[in-house]
């Protein structure tokens, strides 16, 4: 993730994130997963 200059620092909170990915990219099993564990 590259730094880049902003405003204002964000301070709130995120409940929910959406990643839209391109048909053409592979997801990484190992990674989905440890993500799947790490929720429960």
């Amino acid at each position: 993730m590259s730094h880049c200059v902003t405003p204002f620092e964000f301070e709130g909170r995120l409940s929910r994130v959406t990643v839209t990915m391109h048909d053409d990219q592979k997801l990484d099993g190992d990674a989905v997963g440890n993500a799947q564990m790490a929720r429960q």
